[in-house]
């Protein structure tokens, strides 16, 4: 007697997320891409079919309205709201007097991330949140639980739920703290680490062919930017800016190693107090707001070079006056043999490199670039702003 059974599976595309410098929302494609039938009979599998269903075309991209989620964030890339890339006409009689935006949620945060009660609306869903992170609504309700990547974090404890890996790297750190406990002022890059000199070198040992090499430096100018103030004080604290770098390597194969990385102290500083030195540290800066910027196209040599300066840093102190941020961008740059102007500000207990002269200075070149989004000074976290 035969036995047979007849199965059929798909492939979906629910989401494709949408990325400028950084994400900026997601197109809910929710499509069924391809459909496969296959008889099973006694032990035999037999395909009956294979049937591609529908292609991804960019005029379907471009004309299709209100499947693309696009998030609005502030300086700490909390996902305030979120809308759609489809307006809704009010009208006035027959006629239309004017749109309005079709808003899927909208969210205010505690400061360490949990959102308010009556002041939190979602008429979809949206699984993005508090620092951009993802959040992990299943166990514990909506927004109560966010996924850093390395460690689980709640923002209702302001606490991450395991102790940091490498913590005793951080003495002066509690190890399940969040953002040094300045969630207003601070950003935690994944819940676990800053970057070391071998874990960049190692990133861009992938085995690839490289056929052009990259570096640009950004700047983060201090507050609202457009100045050569050499901090700026708001009700979010003092902001000094941030000169940060990214390296590139295109390969042969189509792709692009990047990394982007800056120089911070490892404890906080207060030059009013004289504390203007602690442990320097490398970190990732991906995602870090700027106000302007410069690229250089580099040789092998020099991409090797500047590498090298990178390592070279490694135990070095970071000084507010004498090798800060600003200084650390300024030398990679001329380790790849392209000099940027000398800058200097002052500030209440010291003066040094200034974010903010390079960043006017950057501007004034032809290659030099305004806006987009790429950190800021800070200990172990990326601190938007100081």
């Amino acid at each position: 007697m035969q036995q047979s059974s007849v199965y059929t599976d798909s492939l979906r595309l629910e989401e494709w997320h949408l990325y400028g410098s950084s994400r900026i929302g997601i197109y809910q494609t929710n499509k069924a891409m391809a459909q496969r039938t296959v008889r099973i009979e006694n032990g035999i599998t037999t395909q009956v079919s294979n049937t591609h269903i529908e292609q991804l075309s960019l005029s379907r991209f471009y004309t299709e309205r209100g499947a693309k989620r696009y998030e609005l964030t502030n300086h700490l890339g909390n996902v305030l709201t979120v809308v759609t890339d489809k307006k809704l006409p009010v009208c006035s009689g027959t006629s239309v007097s004017y749109y309005i935006a079709d808003v899927v949620s909208a969210t205010d945060y505690s400061p360490f991330g949990a959102p308010l009660a009556g002041r939190t609306w979602q008429g979809a869903e949206y699984r993005y949140g508090f620092n951009t992170q993802e959040r992990d609504d299943e166990l514990k309700g909506s927004g109560n639980s966010l996924d850093f990547g390395e460690r689980i974090y709640d923002p209702r404890l302001g606490r991450f739920l395991s102790i940091d890996p490498l913590t005793n790297k951080f003495p002066m750190l509690s190890p399940c703290q969040f953002a040094g406990n300045s969630p207003i002022l601070n950003i935690d890059i994944d819940g676990l680490e800053p970057l070391s000199a071998n874990e960049i070198i190692k990133k861009f040992s992938d085995g690839k062919t490289a056929i052009g090499y990259k570096m640009t430096v950004h700047v983060d100018q201090p507050g609202t930017g457009g100045d050569r103030d050499s901090y700026e004080i708001s009700l979010d604290g003092v902001d000094v800016g941030h000169t940060f770098i990214t390296l590139e390597k295109i390969n042969d194969d189509g792709t692009i190693t990047k990394q982007t990385f800056g120089w911070y102290p490892s404890a906080e500083l207060n030059p009013m107090g004289g504390e203007i030195q602690s442990k320097g540290v490398i970190m990732n800066d991906e995602g870090h707001q700027y106000d302007a910027s410069k690229t250089f196209n580099l040789t092998e040599e020099q991409f090797n070079k500047t590498l090298d300066y990178v390592k070279q840093q490694d135990g070095k102190d970071y000084n507010l006056d004498t090798y800060n941020c600003t200084d650390f961008g300024q030398g990679c740059s001329n380790a790849g043999g392209n000099k940027l102007p000398d800058t200097q500000g002052s500030w209440p207990g010291g003066a040094g490199s200034n974010p903010g002269d390079l960043g006017e200075d950057l501007k004034k070149t032809n290659t030099g670039t305004s806006g987009g989004s790429g950190g800021s000074s800070g200990d172990k976290q990326k601190k938007v702003g100081s």
